[in-house]
């Protein structure tokens, strides 16, 4: 009954297509994964609001510019005391009134000369481009961490199924040695190891089953998709998916996104310094009002206002001029943390491009070995089908072809996160899969 058991698990085992779970409406390959965090990942749309908030200070930065219009109308009924404004009073009674007033206005103000409104301006519109750079470089970060997540569980699944199968295996083994002892052809200690092998395969599938479940779920979580949901991943990602990578051509520095968005922030960093300095020049607004002004809405007479107001603080504590050090102290960090990507960006691409040779060799060795080991593997069962094999050298056999199996399924995962790793440091991860999805 065991072993009948322990050969349907190795059969479904062996049979499974990459699958976490045997039944699952979820298929996800690495292209798919990377579009979903690309429309639903917390960072981006976080960076996307960003982008929007920037624009409505740039907007709000630009109103102080434009015409400011109000429009007001008072009815009142009112006393007042001569005395207490200073005028003396014609009577022994300062009191006079009650009496109406009323007065509605027309009124307009216009900067004639605010330099610093103008200032801030530039700076909104530096902080707009600051955040659309932040947003592209906010997307290959996020792109890049979503492929590490996904094979990292793309893996704990595969080594999940090579337990399973392990666990097979050890199973029709330990039978067999039981089977040995009982009819004298083995020995009470060989079936106690078996025993013992049985037991090593199921902690081990126990803990592969724990993290498999735990690299999904954050996987998924990462995704903004239910954590619960099944998962069938590929069992080798799609040919090609990497096509659209120029290995042979290194980008400009200008056009990395560490790079774009750093020139962004020096050149936010530059607008706000003028904006401080720009508060040290006077300003001079325009102001004008009309409208009518009498004792009752229907008993008025036109009246109106034309003025001119030039408004220069002086002193205000010294906070403009630490408005100013401050500036120009972020704006020498910008300029040290540009210079210091330049350097950054060369390092890690050559870091990148010499990790992707490495992965790309290992991967082709463990390509091989896996095709020995499933050559050896099919000799050794072929063996013991012919009787010219002990059940325990198939067992043996099919355990290193289980290994060698789980090792290529690596050796691909770190390949291909080598793959990511040099696109992210070319500053390309966005365009090949954009272009993949086009």
């Amino acid at each position: 009954m065991l072993k009948s058991a322990a050969a349907a698990v190795l059969f479904l085992t062996l049979g499974l297509e990459g699958a976490c779970f045997a039944e699952g409406p979820l298929r996800l390959n690495l292209a798919e994964a990377l579009e979903t965090a690309a429309s639903r990942h917390l960072d981006i749309l976080l960076a996307d609001e960003k982008v929007q908030q920037a624009y409505a200070r740039a907007g709000t930065a630009a109103a102080q510019l434009l015409p400011q219009v109000h429009v007001s109308a008072s009815q009142s009924r009112r006393t007042l005391n001569l005395l207490a404004m200073g005028i003396p009073a014609p009577t022994r009674e300062p009191v006079v009134g009650p009496f109406n007033a009323f007065d509605a206005r027309l009124a307009a103000q216009q900067a004639l000369f605010d330099w610093g409104a103008f200032e801030r301006l530039r700076a909104a519109r530096a902080s707009k481009k600051l955040s659309e750079a932040e947003r592209v470089k906010t997307r290959e970060d996020v792109l890049a961490l979503t492929a590490a997540l996904y094979f990292d569980a793309k893996r704990a699944c595969e080594q999940m199924r090579s337990a399973e199968a392990s666990l097979a295996s050890r199973l029709l083994g330990a039978e067999t040695a039981h089977e040995a002892a009982r009819n004298g052809s083995g020995t009470a200690l060989e079936a106690d190891r078996a025993a013992d092998a049985v037991l090593a395969a199921r902690e081990t599938l126990e803990s592969s089953r724990a993290a498999a479940s735990a690299r999904r779920r954050e996987l998924l979580a990462s995704l903004a998709l239910d954590p619960g949901t099944p998962v069938i991943f590929p069992v080798r990602e799609r040919a090609g998916l990497w096509s659209g990578l120029d290995l042979s051509r290194r980008p400009p520095h200008e056009e990395h996104p560490d790079v774009l968005r750093l020139d962004a922030l020096v050149a936010d960093r530059k607008a706000e310094r003028r904006a401080a300095a720009a508060d040290f020049l006077p300003r001079v607004s325009g102001l004008a009002d009309y409208g009518p002004s009498g004792t009752e809405p229907s008993s008025w007479d036109p009246t109106y206002t034309l003025a001119a107001k030039v408004d220069w603080p002086l002193f205000e504590g010294g906070r403009k001029l630490f408005n100013l050090k401050q500036a120009r102290s972020l704006l020498r960090e910008a300029e040290a943390q540009k210079k210091d990507a330049l350097l950054s960006v060369d390092a890690a691409l050559a870091s990148a491009l010499e990790h992707l040779q490495e992965a790309a060799f290992q991967a082709e060795v463990r390509e091989r070995r896996y095709r020995t080991a499933r050559r050896e593997w099919a000799y050794a069962l072929n063996r013991y089908r012919q009787g010219m094999a002990a059940p325990a050298e198939r067992y043996q056999v099919y355990s290193a072809y289980l290994e060698a199996a789980d090792l290529r399924s690596e050796g691909e995962a770190l390949l291909q996160l080598a793959f990511v790793r040099t696109a992210h440091a070319m500053g390309r991860l966005s365009q090949v899969f954009s272009a993949e999805e086009s």
